[in-house]
């Protein structure tokens, strides 16, 4: 799955579905993830509340 940040492509996610991404603290980024035939899922994120780390789970209605 592509992941794109703000706008901007920040990787693919690995076999587990995984990706790291650096973000500045205090801010908040847009992500979207899109991959064929799944509708793009679009989540806004702020820096503070990840705390480090932040696990997103697409919805049902985006999965194939």
């Amino acid at each position: 799955m592509n992941v794109y940040r703000d706008g901007v492509w920040v990787g693919t996610t690995s076999r587990t579905g995984e990706l790291r991404v650096p973000v500045s603290s205090n801010e908040k980024h847009v992500f979207l993830f899109v991959k064929g035939g799944i509708k793009p899922y679009r989540e806004e994120v702020a820096a503070a509340e990840a705390g480090g780390q932040k696990t997103i789970i697409l919805p049902t209605s985006c999965r194939v």
